[in-house]
């Protein structure tokens, strides 16, 4: 598997350009652009019901999630009832839940959105070579996502370089092969 290339995709402009090769992840409702996905995250729990989980191989989610951009009481069981989809789960760092998972918490200092958990997590699982799209420094989303007003409206143009730029520092840190398209 570490050889084996992922594309991940997420919301932003370039999504519209993916070329898969290898496996696919998606980020959030970025999975609607495809038939099937092999790796799907996604952190609040609103989002489940946004996604076609039929084209879905593997979930990754918290133990506990989201909801509305704050901590939830929902839980992988939750998401347990809506889906057979097999469910990877691992810690945030806003969880006050007290579990363990595969992959203990996710630090802090590496994560600002779900693209930097699904890099987290990949990398974790043994990926090293990524070609991603729809990740850019400006606010620029897909129109698709524009045409239903599933974008981040309410974030500072700051955030955007800021969740690039926290990605490239994960990718240099664990010595990736990488390019963001």
């Amino acid at each position: 598997m570490k050889s084996s290339k992922v594309t991940l995709v997420a919301k932003g402009k370039t999504a519209e350009n993916a070329v898969v090769e290898g496996y696919l992840a998606t980020i959030n409702t970025a999975s609607n652009l495809f038939k099937e996905v092999d790796f799907e995250f996604l952190n609040d729990y609103e989002t489940i019901n946004k996604i076609n989980l039929g084209d879905i191989k593997n979930l990754i989610i918290p133990i506990q999630l989201h909801s509305n951009e704050s901590v939830s009481n929902y839980t992988y069981k939750d998401v347990l009832k809506l889906t057979k989809v097999p469910i990877h789960t691992h810690k945030l760092f806003t969880q006050t839940m007290n579990l363990d998972s595969k992959y203990g918490n996710v630090c802090f200092g590496e994560v600002l959105s779900t693209y930097q958990i699904a890099l987290s997590w990949l990398i974790m699982s043994g990926f090293r070579y990524f070609k991603i799209y729809g990740v850019g420094k400006d606010s620029g989303y897909h129109k698709e996502f524009e045409k239903n007003d599933d974008v981040g409206n309410y974030r500072d143009s700051n955030w955007y370089a800021w969740n690039y730029n926290l990605g490239v520092n994960i990718l240099k840190k664990y010595d990736c092969d990488w390019e963001i398209l």
